[in-house]
């Protein structure tokens, strides 16, 4: 949900600008700007028909690149605009240019290979994460009377915290048809450790 509204966001505001300035100096860099957004723009639209494939760090690269070329249209429009300013927008809007060509490059690699989670795998993720880490506290509160498996198992739990957090943000990528199977893994390792602390709590009631 929150890759979609991203994308929803950067798209209206593309969308929503108005053609840039008609005075002399401002004609090649409105020119060099209207191609740029038309580029991101087609971007946008690939990446919104296949955000389920889509990863989180690459939607933010999408959502900041669009902010950053709606800044500089303002700038266009702006009555105080300078030659040497319009000339300095002009070169940086061609290198966005070619970053864009690369985050979409970047956009159809993750497309055909399968990588990116639904917002379903996602949702199921982060309630896996706050349960682990919810339990991770818990035993830490304890860690210092727990024997050498317990502890070496609640190091486990905050590996594969931290591991989901790598997964979420995009950092480490899953192949599609992989990510039921590392989801069931993560609920297992949960489900061993509420198991655990049900036992160590029963110990401690004692």
């Amino acid at each position: 949900m929150k890759k979609c509204l991203l994308l929803l966001c950067a798209v209206s505001f593309l969308l929503g600008l108005a053609a840039c300035g008609g005075e002399v100096v401002k004609t090649a860099v409105a020119e060099t700007y209207s191609k740029v957004n038309k580029e991101l723009q087609d971007v946008f639209r690939l990446a919104k028909d296949n955000i389920d494939r889509v990863d989180q760090g690459t939607v933010e690269e999408l959502s900041n690149l669009g902010n950053t070329i709606v800044a500089l249209a303002e700038e266009i429009e702006s009555d105080k605009l300078t030659q040497e300013r319009a000339d300095e927008i002009q070169a940086e809007l061609a290198s966005y240019s070619a970053k864009v060509a690369e985050l979409k490059s970047k956009v159809e690699a993750l497309i055909e290979s399968g990588v990116g989670l639904s917002e379903e795998q996602t949702a199921a993720l982060e309630e896996i994460q706050a349960g682990l880490a919810e339990v991770y506290g818990k035993y830490a509160e304890v860690f210092d009377n727990l024997d050498d498996e317990t502890k070496a198992f609640v190091n486990t739990i905050a590996e594969m915290a931290e591991e989901i957090g790598s997964v979420l943000n995009g950092t480490m990528e899953l192949v599609a048809d992989q990510a039921e199977q590392y989801i069931d893994g993560a609920r297992g390792v949960l489900d061993a450790a509420l198991q655990g602390w049900t036992q160590i709590e029963a110990k401690l009631n004692q």
